[in-house]
């Protein structure tokens, strides 16, 4: 990758930061994986809100989980597993792992 952009910018005197940028999200993009590639493992997270429905919402995995709700992922799993104190997570959001064996949706909390 720093070959190819090195010879792009040997061709081109100046670059500017925009066009610079542009340039590293291509090769980004490039790389980018499916997450499904890297984690086959990963659990699916439905994140129930109580007193918001509007945020409830479907995640792929507890980490993404975790960072949209700006937790650990240690606080999801102990919330998954029954072990954290309460059932609600800051007394709103329930969290059950999506079963991915049905092709419909089925919810359930692991024990």
């Amino acid at each position: 990758m720093l070959l190819k952009i090195h010879t792009i910018i040997e061709k081109i005197d100046l670059i500017s930061i925009e066009d610079l940028a542009k340039l590293f999200d291509l090769e980004r993009s490039s790389y980018e994986v499916q997450l499904s590639e890297v984690q086959p493992n990963r659990r699916m997270i439905f994140a129930e809100n109580f007193i918001e429905p509007h945020l409830t919402k479907e995640y792929p995995s507890v980490i993404k989980t975790a960072a949209a709700l700006n937790c650990s992922p240690g606080t999801i799993l102990n919330y998954l597993r029954g072990s954290a104190s309460g059932r609600l997570y800051l007394n709103q959001w329930k969290f059950t792992e999506i079963n991915k064996k049905n092709k419909h949706k089925s919810y359930f909390t692991l024990s």
